[in-house]
């Protein structure tokens, strides 16, 4: 294996088959409010749902939109895809 690229919002560290190497390094790169949240929705699942309705804990990244999780190549692509979609939510906000 000569790299590896997991492409999703959240990408669960203890998936079984995944190189324990590569994944406790990845996962030490996470914000520490994220590797909270993480830990949380695998160790105690039940909680997940009081964990991210808290509104003095902190979100998980990917929750709160944050632009932190980002490389700076995507940050340059962000106003691209965002430019048009003021015009689309308000003809939806005018739909429903």
């Amino acid at each position: 294996l000569a790299g590896a690229t997991l492409i999703a919002p959240v990408v669960n560290y203890w998936w079984p088959n995944f190189p324990s190497t590569l994944s406790s390094k990845e996962y030490s790169k996470q914000f520490v409010h994220d590797k909270w949240s993480l830990w949380v929705a695998h160790h105690l699942p039940s909680l997940t749902y009081w964990w991210n309705t808290r509104t003095w804990l902190p979100p998980h990244s990917v929750i709160a939109h944050s632009p932190d999780v980002l490389s700076p190549q995507d940050r340059k692509l962000v106003p691209i895809f965002t430019a048009g979609r003021a015009g689309v939510e308000e003809q939806v906000r005018q739909q429903g």
